[in-house]
């Protein structure tokens, strides 16, 4: 089926279709001649020698058949990255070889005497032998087509697209991404632009031999006025994609402003986006949802890690909130969910000081306490003489990790010490918590951990 950029948008492609009317194309002697000409012309210009091996693969363009393109290499291994022209859509590899194989195939031998190979890559001499040339051509380019034909519909009735991977991967002789699955495009090659980009588990083997650059890829193929010719072919599955993530994914401010201008730019009635996918509020509630569990997870999860960033829970807002007042909105939720869920959690210690957003952290200790532990001395000092907090103090966190000792605090002394000079105090809470440890016959402390857990003990509460 052969489409014309005109009709594209009626018309679905179809890779097992454009074989059978390639087929039909490849029998004829005008397609042979077709192919020889590029053939020619591209070998009397590479400049290569009858002794050197090198692999190349001879394309045809699915939308303009009497358009072909031979690229060759300068190894026998894999062929070079193609240009922004040869996209991954357009071009259907018809024969490939390396130049030794092909020299070897008693059917080119037998067109072409091995006394004459030395002159094979002469112009002159490739035009003398040009009748040959369509003859062999037009035989191996079907077979090899026939062959493949039945490959390309095998794959796809039993979903193992793996010899057209590994062809596209380690030798760079790629095929229509049309040929393979969904989930194969996805993680082969969508997932790969920053659109797309949101975390989803990606493959490192390429399925194309265009740029790498997805960066400017995605300049090239998503424009504001559409898709890119012949993208626009995924228009559909990748609005369903789109909207796919909108309603179903922890998505980022930006990650969810930047699909729904693609989705803007590529659905024709603002009405279907506002009817098929979930309103920024309610996905912002959703995302502060896994947000707030992540953040539990961080603060008093087995293994606390005290040298992991903050999550920051601004990243949820972006210009998906188009208005002032929408983002005035966005921000009063996610002060009001991170808040509430720090008074519900204010008397377990952990490292807030640490894992929680710092503007948060600061606004919410103006009027409310958290019982904090802490990393080292010198993580107590920062907070309650740099940053001039107000500490509720805690000797350990959930998972029983008291502070480290390090080169400005070599003992608990010195932490208690800061403790009395800057009138730090507890909870009784936490004072009764410990008198639980230290009567415990499962737990064993060293000696200056139960002294320090005693000097808790005579602390001031703020209760």
């Amino acid at each position: 089926m052969i489409i014309s950029k005109g009709r594209q948008d009626n018309e679905k492609l179809s890779l097992f279709n454009d074989f059978d009317k390639l087929i039909q194309l490849a029998k004829t002697d005008e397609f042979a001649e077709a192919v020889s000409e590029e053939f020619i012309k591209q070998f009397s210009n590479f400049g290569c020698g009858w002794n050197l091996d090198t692999l190349f693969a001879i394309y045809w363009n699915r939308f303009e058949e009497n358009k072909f393109k031979v690229v060759i290499s300068d190894n026998n291994s894999f062929l070079p990255r193609e240009s922004e022209e040869f996209d991954c859509i357009s071009w259907i590899p018809i024969y490939s070889s390396t130049t030794k194989k092909l020299f070897s195939r008693k059917t080119f031998q037998k067109s072409i005497s091995m006394s004459h190979l030395s002159l094979f890559f002469n112009n002159d001499f490739m035009e003398d032998k040009k009748v040959e040339l369509n003859n062999f051509l037009k035989k191996v380019i079907l077979q090899n087509l026939l062959k493949e034909q039945k490959m390309i519909f095998e794959a796809q009735q039993t979903d193992d697209f793996e010899y057209f991977i590994q062809k596209s991967h380690r030798k760079r002789i790629s095929y229509p991404i049309d040929l393979y699955s969904k989930l194969i495009r996805c993680e082969n090659y969508w997932y790969n632009f920053k659109l797309f980009d949101i975390g989803k588990p990606t493959s490192s083997r390429n399925i194309t031999s265009t740029s790498s650059v997805y960066q400017y890829l995605a300049r090239k193929i998503f424009r504001k006025d559409g898709l890119e010719f012949p993208f626009d072919f995924f228009k559909k599955e990748l609005i369903e994609l789109s909207i796919d993530f909108l309603n179903n994914e922890n998505l980022t401010g930006e990650q969810r402003s930047s699909l729904i201008d693609f989705l803007k730019n590529s659905l024709d009635s603002k009405d279907v986006l506002e009817n098929k996918i979930v309103d920024n509020f309610s996905a912002l509630e959703k995302s502060l949802d896994e947000f707030i569990s992540k953040l539990d997870a961080n603060l008093f999860g087995i293994g606390i890690d005290y040298k992991e960033d903050r999550l920051d829970p601004f990243l949820l807002i972006g210009k998906q909130f188009s208005t002032e007042e929408e983002t005035k909105k966005a921000n009063k939720i996610l002060k009001n969910r991170i808040f509430n869920y720090l008074k519900s959690k204010q008397n377990c210690p952990a490292p807030y000081y640490y894992k929680v957003n710092e503007l948060l952290y600061n606004e919410f200790k103006k009027s409310n306490y958290l019982v904090e532990s802490f990393y080292s001395g010198v993580d107590l000092f920062k907070e309650v003489y740099l940053n001039k907090n107000q500490i509720v103090y805690s000797p350990l966190d959930s998972d029983f990790h008291f502070p480290y000792y390090d080169s400005l605090y070599k003992n608990y002394s010195d932490i208690e010490n800061d403790i009395n000079n800057h009138n730090i105090k507890t909870t009784k809470k936490i004072q009764e918590s410990i008198k639980s440890l230290l009567k415990s016959p499962f737990i064993s402390f060293e000696k200056e951990t139960r002294e320090h857990l005693h000097f808790v003990l005579s602390m001031p509460t703020i209760d």
